[in-house]
């Protein structure tokens, strides 16, 4: 007997439907916003990991964090959360196992510099988390002095120029792959930031200095000198007494500079001066010329900024603040 061939069952038509499409699109996840914050510490902790010589995998086991995760955060993959509490626990997991695991963040300093990138509140809770092996006692004293640091005591303002904040994070704070921009200029200053008396020069500058996750990517100390302060040997004096040198019988200042500038060669130091009303202040006070090193100034005088030579990109003009950005 004859069999007869299996029945084929059509394939029912696709049918397209415009308004599922539209709820589809609507509801697609959308890509999270860049955080510079995070890419700052992820460039920096796979450094450090590759500097130790440890491997994912091995970081991967002590932690028992997958290794595809950690890849993620050392790319800079915008789907960790630190403000997430998963993504923040792992993150302090990773640090604590890589401090383990080499000597590069023996100092619990270091430990503090390289989590403060992330911008997100560190607890003294955290920190004991981190370097459980340092009485607390000491841990609290090592704490109290991050790094060294000549910047005033500054009152945090009511309003934060975000925009300006922003623009001097671009052009100051230095990334793991590229060292310092050829700024064609003698004095090598990195940003000016002018405008009228009274407008936040100095406000907006201090801020930025005193911040920790700025400080982080200069862990070699922050500087600040004023003019209202005219003897540029006072700024070098004390700066000098940070780095524990000791300046040359001879006063002149050119000397002092020059002795600090020794000292100071490849490391990273954040230099600002503010209120400058004429070039020599400038050139006694320029103890750096390290790749890893950035210098910022202030000034109200259209001539400094000429004798400076710096490109217009460089030079940040500050408007009085609108009724609308005081109410916000």
């Amino acid at each position: 007997m004859k069999k007869s061939a299996p029945s084929r069952r059509a394939k029912p038509r696709r049918t397209t439907n415009p308004q599922r499409k539209a709820v589809a699109r609507k509801t697609a996840k959308k890509a999270p916003a860049r955080n510079p914050n995070l890419e700052a510490f992820g460039r920096r902790f796979r450094y450090i990991r590759e500097a130790a010589g440890v491997t994912l995998r091995q970081l991967g086991k002590a932690t028992e964090i997958p290794r595809a995760w950690i890849a993620r955060l050392e790319t800079t993959r915008q789907d960790i959360d630190p403000e997430h509490f998963k993504d923040w626990r792992y993150i302090l997991a990773l640090v604590s196992s890589l401090r383990d695991m080499c000597d590069i963040l023996d100092d619990p300093r270091d430990v503090y510099r390289l989590v403060s990138l992330l911008g997100h509140p560190i607890t003294l809770d955290d920190m004991r988390d981190l370097c459980r092996d340092v009485d607390s006692e000491i841990l609290e004293q090592r704490l109290w002095l991050t790094w060294p640091s000549t910047m005033p005591l500054v009152k945090q303002p009511a309003v934060m120029r975000q925009a300006e904040w922003d623009w001097l994070w671009e052009r100051v704070i230095p990334t793991d792959d590229a060292g310092r921009p050829d700024l064609d200029t003698a004095f090598h200053v990195d940003a000016a930031v002018t405008g009228a008396p009274g407008v936040g020069k100095s406000t907006l500058v201090q801020m930025f200095g005193v911040s920790q996750t700025v400080a982080a990517h200069f862990p070699d100390g922050v500087l600040y000198a004023s003019q209202q302060t005219a003897d540029a040997r006072v700024w070098l004096a004390r700066w000098a007494e940070h780095y524990g040198l000791e300046l040359p019988e001879d006063t002149q200042a050119v000397l002092w500079r020059d002795a600090l500038r020794t000292r100071l060669r490849r490391l990273a130091v954040l230099v600002i001066l503010d209120d400058v009303r004429d070039l020599s202040f400038v050139e006694h006070l320029l103890v750096t010329e390290s790749e890893y090193s950035r210098i910022v100034i202030t000034t109200r005088w259209s001539t400094v900024l000429e004798g400076l030579g710096i490109a217009s990109n460089r030079v940040l003009t500050l408007q009085p603040m609108t009724a609308e950005q005081g109410v916000e």
